[in-house]
């Protein structure tokens, strides 16, 4: 008698499986791994990482002079290689060029100064300068030593802009160019002014310091820096400690740098500010 076992024969409703070929087979190669390929860098990104070297004969931090056509030499401290922005130093009546040596050597790494003679002789000391009213005058030596010292700098100066620095009668002939020509002169430092900036050629500039010696007499100053504050100008009154009028001081080069990086980086207008102020 024949015995059926469970499981061992097919059954109408369990079909035979059709053996798959290997034509049917769907063969998964494995990822293969792809190196990253950098950026490509950009001119752009050089500039900020390496800046240009300045010719050989540059030397950021010593004195050295520019020849100007028919006038006298600039004075020159070179800033350091990819410092583009320019320090124009007008003195006062009689005043010593040689002193910006001070504090011109401690601010390389912001700017290149150049400091300009004057076009007048001095009454009481006849090898000193001062400077007469001719306004466009001054401009035009200022534009012609900006393009001679960007030419020793193989272009590595900003000659559209610039900072100007004017010290007691500098001072005014400063705030004069600025009232002339605001997009030339975005940034101004009057040092010892004879008298307080008039509040609307301030209102021309980008940024402006007043500095004033710790020894003078600034009431007046103080007064106007207040005006200042509350008509929100982007302007300051700073110290040179120990200082009298003619004189920067024993920390000109610290008053200087303190200016500077306010001047360029600050993002807001500051009332009367900075240490010592009076």
């Amino acid at each position: 008698m024949a015995v059926a076992v469970a499981g061992c024969a097919p059954t109408p409703s369990s079909p035979i499986a059709t053996p798959v070929q290997p034509s049917q087979v769907t063969t998964v190669s494995p990822p293969v791994a792809v190196a990253e390929v950098p950026p490509p860098v950009m001119a752009a990104d050089v500039a900020r990482t390496a800046p240009v070297a300045l010719p050989p004969h540059i030397h950021p931090g010593e004195p050295t002079r520019v020849k100007l056509p028919g006038y006298r030499a600039a004075q020159v401290i070179h800033g350091q290689a990819g410092v583009t922005r320019a320090l124009v130093y007008l003195h006062g009546i009689c005043g010593d060029v040689d002193k910006i040596r001070t504090w011109a050597k401690a601010v390389v790494r912001h700017v290149t100064t150049i400091a300009l003679y004057g076009n007048k002789a001095c009454p009481t000391t006849p090898a000193r300068l001062s400077w007469n009213q001719d306004i466009e005058f001054i401009d035009a030596l200022v534009q012609t030593a900006l393009e001679r010292v960007a030419a020793e700098r193989d272009g590595q100066l900003d000659v559209s802009r610039v900072i100007l620095f004017g010290y007691s009668q500098g001072a005014s002939r400063a705030e004069q160019l600025l009232a002339r020509h605001p997009d030339r002169y975005p940034w101004v430092i009057l040092g010892g002014p004879p008298a307080p900036p008039r509040l609307g050629h301030l209102e021309r500039a980008r940024a402006s310091v007043v500095l004033v010696g710790s020894e003078e007499f600034h009431r007046p100053l103080s007064e106007a820096a207040e005006q200042w504050a509350s008509n929100g100008l982007r302007a300051r009154l700073d110290v040179f400690p120990g200082a009298g009028h003619g004189s920067f001081g024993p920390n000109a080069g610290d008053v200087m740098q303190r200016t500077l990086a306010w001047l360029l980086e600050s993002p807001r207008a500051e009332s009367v500010g900075g240490e010592g102020t009076p």
